[in-house]
């Protein structure tokens, strides 16, 4: 939904920082594909893309995956706002009705 927060076609992490483990992200999809972590996340004073929500193209249900990268990063703030992006796109792109996030 935001510049800051990218959604690519991918189907690693490379070159975007690390993958969030599943079983780390609470992250909740409506039907016009909109998916917001609901884990607030630290604000800071990013340099760039911190967050990059990765797809897998024509996977059905739709395989994302979070990518975080903190050196993009390095402030503390203390203060904390879920994290959104618009997957409408990718998901019609797949012919896909749900998300289903890679292990």
């Amino acid at each position: 939904m935001s510049p800051a927060y990218p959604v690519i076609a991918a189907t690693s992490c490379d070159g975007r920082g690390a993958a969030v483990a599943a079983a780390r992200i609470a992250l909740t999809t409506d039907a016009a594909g909109r998916a917001v972590t609901q884990t607030p996340w630290g604000c800071g004073c990013p340099t760039g893309p911190v967050f990059t929500l990765a797809y897998v193209p024509r996977t059905s249900p739709l395989e994302i995956r979070l990518c975080l990268d903190p050196s993009k990063d390095t402030c503390e703030r203390g203060c904390g706002m879920p994290v959104a992006w618009d997957l409408a796109g990718p998901m019609r792109e797949a012919g896909a009705t749900a998300v289903r996030i890679a292990p």
